[in-house]
């Protein structure tokens, strides 16, 4: 059994002119592994719902060719919506949300297992995120590489033919997969060891705001810097992803089909890749689709774990026999 990093709230009490501080632990919700699974895959999934639209802005900012001026996350949203409706920002969605569940599912769990806890050894926060993420990014690699190439056809021709589920994910499935695993054991590490941090310096500078705000800010503040550290491996992962499948690949533009493009800048590793992405555009290339990312994951990771903190404390009052919080 492990128990999520326990709140606290700040009280304040009047004595005479002074105004005393206490803080105060609240009880930890005690989870098991399982539980935690499935915590992250329901909260994952609500997460996918409200991101999905601004993922695909991701894709095609990070694909876009090197000197193709970028028409931002506004922008690429337009076009999507002009080419193939509303519906066109769903493109890649039952990938994005099988992808959501498998990863969260596991990682909540794997994190849950490996940190320390009160009662008992384990890993630090960090380390343990980082550990629970390349395994979690490792083995749900193929349905993100599935959504990513979905998502790179939400600009191409209306009369564009989806590929089977088969020929996404039965041919060269672990292709990008250690890049994409290397992705998620940055981005778990940043954002679960900063979390539990962020969150209790914001419960004891806003004692009386609601926890649910605190959740969000402090998922807010954990994904953006995570964000501003891991963009150039999501950019490369996104990248070899999208040469590994049917389509124009990296650098064939908004609008596609640009073979030349993608012969230019086929890559052969992630190494290869960085290289190759510095040398066309500089070291400012591996933050292409920086904006997007932001605007993607940041609100991805906030809805997270604030569906996850509800859920959470759910379950802990149902055992208790009280309301949900």
């Amino acid at each position: 059994m492990s128990t999520w990093p326990a709140t606290s709230v700040l009280r304040r009490r009047r004595h005479g002119d002074h105004t005393l501080h206490r803080t105060e632990s609240r009880e930890p919700y005690p989870t098991k592994p399982h539980e935690e699974a499935l915590l992250g895959a329901a909260a994952a999934a609500a997460a996918c719902l409200v991101s999905n639209p601004l993922d695909v802005a991701r894709v095609h900012a990070q694909l876009a060719p090197p000197r193709e001026a970028l028409p931002g996350v506004g922008g690429v949203l337009r076009r999507v919506v002009s080419t193939h409706g509303y519906l066109g920002l769903t493109r890649g969605m039952a990938y994005g949300l099988s992808y959501n569940v498998a990863l969260n599912s596991l990682r909540f769990s794997m994190f849950s297992a490996l940190a320390a806890q009160d009662d008992g050894p384990g890993l630090p926060a960090p380390a343990a995120g980082v550990c629970a993420g390349f395994c979690a990014g490792l083995m749900a690699s193929p349905l993100a590489r599935a959504r990513t190439l979905m998502q790179e056809h939400a600009l191409g021709s209306p009369g564009w033919r989806a590929p089977s589920a088969a020929q996404l994910l039965g041919t060269r499935p672990f292709d990008g997969a250690l890049a994409w695993a290397l992705r998620n054991a940055g981005h778990t590490g940043c954002i679960f060891g900063l979390y539990g941090p962020f969150k209790r310096a914001l419960e004891e500078r806003l004692p009386s705001a609601p926890s649910t705000l605190v959740h969000l800010l402090a998922a807010l503040h954990a994904a953006t810097l995570s964000c501003a550290v891991m963009n150039p491996l999501d950019l490369v992962a996104t990248r070899l992803y999208a040469q590994s499948g049917p389509g124009p690949g990296p650098g064939a533009g908004m609008e596609g089909g640009a073979a030349a493009a993608r012969v230019e800048l086929a890559y052969t590793s992630a190494l290869d890749c960085v290289l190759k992405t510095v040398a066309a555009e500089g070291p400012a290339g591996l933050y292409r689709g920086l904006a997007a990312n932001v605007c993607r994951i940041v609100p991805h990771t906030a809805v997270t774990f604030a569906v996850a903190e509800a859920l959470r404390g759910a379950l802990f009052a149902g055992r208790q026999g009280g309301p949900g919080v």
